[in-house]
């Protein structure tokens, strides 16, 4: 088991860009998952639900309004990020 440690330690300052990489970028896909969840998970059940009774016009509707959420939630995350990409990378 410390061997193994040994040889990952030794190659740490050749790694430090590809350590660093992750790190900046977890919290960032985090929240993108969390609108994109958000918005998925709540729009899919209610088509759903629609679909079921026989309205796939309402179905449709709430389909079309997710997927417009979420391209929407997508450039507005797209946007904060490039907007504070120097205070994120400090």
């Amino acid at each position: 088991m410390e061997e193994n440690n040994r040889l990952h330690s030794e190659k740490i300052p050749k790694l430090l860009f590809s350590l660093a990489a992750p790190a900046i970028c977890a919290p960032i896909v985090t929240v993108v998952t969390a609108f994109t969840g958000l918005l998925g998970r709540g729009g899919s059940p209610l088509a759903a639900i629609r679909i079921g009774e026989g309205n796939h016009e309402a179905a449709e509707r709430y389909l079309g309004n997710s997927f417009v959420m979420l391209i929407l939630s997508s450039v507005i995350i797209m946007a904060l990020t490039l907007l504070f990409r120097k205070p994120l990378l400090m």
